[in-house]
């Protein structure tokens, strides 16, 4: 009789530790798929000048809404940009809204200055300005050797959204 309930509780044990182990690997499988939902989508700028295509992810505030917008109308957006030691800058001839706030701006960051200035920065400045995004993607070239020359033309379009995971 001894070796029965022995057996008994041995199996119950046994049946209770498999059942907290499942419970477990429900609530980790869960935290995982709650990772791979997608938490944020980022419409994404193709950027063309010279021979390199560069993406800009867009933030999402009213600016860059409008700057997608504003490319989204006219289906390509072409715009000369000049040389300001830190960044080219490029007349857009249009205004967009802005929400500018004093904020430091490193490479890559694509800015909005004064409402009607698009700012695409190789180098760190702080001033007044709105974000409208990053550069994201690394070709492996520097930014400054990409935009360099007095002047540089740069074509914008819509090129596709981006979803990014987890945030």
């Amino acid at each position: 009789m001894k070796g029965k309930v022995g057996n008994i509780i041995f199996i119950v044990i046994l049946f209770a530790l498999m059942i907290a182990l499942a419970i477990i690997g429900l609530i980790n499988s869960k935290k995982e798929e709650e990772y791979f939902v997608p938490s944020f989508i980022y419409p994404r700028v193709e950027m063309k000048v010279n021979d390199y295509t560069l993406y800009i992810r867009l933030d999402n505030n009213p600016s860059a809404n409008a700057f997608y917008q504003k490319i989204n109308e006219n289906e390509t957006l072409t715009i000369k940009f000049t040389d300001n030691t830190f960044e080219k800058v490029g007349n857009l001839g249009f205004t967009l809204t802005t929400n500018d706030s004093t904020q430091k701006a490193e490479a890559n960051d694509v800015m909005l200055y004064q409402g009607n200035k698009l700012c695409l920065f190789y180098d760190e400045n702080t001033y007044s300005y709105t974000k409208l995004g990053k550069i994201i993607n690394n070709t492996g070239v520097d930014l400054k050797t990409i935009l360099s020359g007095s002047e540089v033309t740069i074509s914008f379009k819509i090129e596709s959204l981006i979803v990014l995971f987890g945030e």
